[in-house]
């Protein structure tokens, strides 16, 4: 079973066998390193929870790729979009 005590923000009013609870019940999806999640521009149907393993964010300027962050467990993706219906601002 899987729990998050920490967990991403999104769920901070939830306690910690809720939080719990919540996540057990998401799917579980593997990805090879290089994968992107999402991409920017992109109109996601779905958020991501990062259960293990790093996730680099980037966005393309003028100049070229840019790094901005990298995800690691207890990070999400993906919900800002869902929530405000505008498209990826970065490529994760």
């Amino acid at each position: 079973m899987t729990t998050v005590d920490a967990g991403p923000a999104l769920l901070d009013g939830l306690t910690a066998q809720e939080r719990s609870e919540y996540v057990r019940r998401l799917p579980v999806l593997g990805f090879q390193p290089g994968h992107a999640l999402l991409l920017e521009g992109s109109q996601p149907s779905e958020m991501y929870i990062i259960e293990s393993g790093v996730a680099d964010v980037s966005r393309s300027l003028p100049s070229g790729r840019v790094h901005l962050s990298r995800l690691s467990a207890g990070d999400t993706c993906g919900e800002l979009s869902l929530l405000t219906r505008e498209p990826v601002s970065a490529t994760v």
